[in-house]
């Protein structure tokens, strides 16, 4: 989920407008830092659980790895979802 940098007055004192501040562009390239370091971070507790349901499903052991990534695990998942739906 994207956040929206914070509202601040207007620093003209023209009135109760308010405006972006002026750290909007910093804080856009963090969050897209943040979110591309996250996808190299071990899976989550739910994609190990889904990882694991979706192999028994699917009858393949080898479909679930402890290993794999948030971004591999996430890519994974869909992999799979989308076999299971043929």
């Amino acid at each position: 989920m994207m956040s929206f940098p914070p509202l601040g007055p207007d620093p003209s004192g023209a009135g109760s407008e308010t405006r972006l501040t002026d750290d909007a562009p910093d804080m856009a390239a963090e969050a897209l830092s943040s979110s591309a370091d996250s996808d190299d971070a071990p899976m989550t507790e739910d994609q190990i659980g889904q990882l694991k349901a979706l192999s028994v499903q699917i009858n393949d052991p080898y479909a679930f790895s402890k290993s794999l990534t948030r971004g591999e695990a996430a890519a994974r998942i869909k992999m799979l979802e989308a076999a299971i739906a043929r």
